[in-house]
C-alpha cells in the first residue's frame, strides 16, 4: 500500500446511505465490480479517487477517496522531565480528592514512586498502553457484535 494512502480511506454512498469503508475494501467491492461479479453491474467508472457502480439490482455505489479523520486527542499523561505519553490512570484518593496524573502501564520509570506525571491532550506513544488500547477497542468490538 502506498505510503499516501495510509491515512486515505473511502466513503462508501449506496443509494444515498454513507458509510466509511477502509482502502481495501473499497478496492475489493471494484475489483469484484470488474472482475468476478461483472455481470451484475449495469454500468461503471473507475478513476484514481473516485468509483461509480450501478448494478443491474438497481443499487447505485459511489466510492471517494478522503483523508481519515483525525482522532480527538484525550487526556494522557507522561513524565514532568519528558518522555513517552501513557494512558492515565483515574481515581480518588482516601480523602476524596483527585489522585494525581499516573499512568496505567507499570513500565519504565512509572514503577518509580519519585518520578511525577503531567496531564496532557496527546497521542499515545507508549508501547505497553497502545497495546492496552488496542485490546480494549478489540474487547469492545467484540461485545457490540
Amino acid at each position: 500500500m502506498p505510503e499516501d494512502s495510509v491515512n486515505k480511506v473511502y466513503e462508501r454512498t449506496e443509494n444515498g446511505s454513507t458509510t466509511t469503508v477502509s482502502v481495501k475494501d473499497a478496492m475489493t467491492e471494484v475489483n469484484h465490480a470488474m472482475m468476478g461479479g461483472r455481470r451484475q453491474v449495469r454500468e461503471m467508472s473507475s478513476g484514481s479517487t473516485r468509483h461509480d457502480i450501478q448494478y443491474k439490482d438497481g443499487r447505485r455505489v459511489t466510492l471517494t477517496l478522503v483523508d481519515q479523520p483525525a482522532e480527538e486527542p484525550t487526556e494522557n499523561c507522561t513524565p514532568m522531565a519528558g518522555g513517552k505519553v501513557h494512558s492515565i490512570s483515574h481515581g480518588t484518593l482516601h480523602d476524596g480528592t483527585e489522585a494525581p496524573p499516573f499512568p496505567l502501564c507499570r513500565s519504565g520509570a512509572s514503577t518509580n514512586q519519585g518520578t511525577r506525571y503531567r496531564k496532557v491532550a496527546a497521542a499515545l506513544t507508549c508501547s505497553t498502553c497502545l497495546e492496552y488500547a488496542r485490546r480494549r477497542a478489540a474487547r469492545k468490538a467484540k461485545a457490540s457484535t
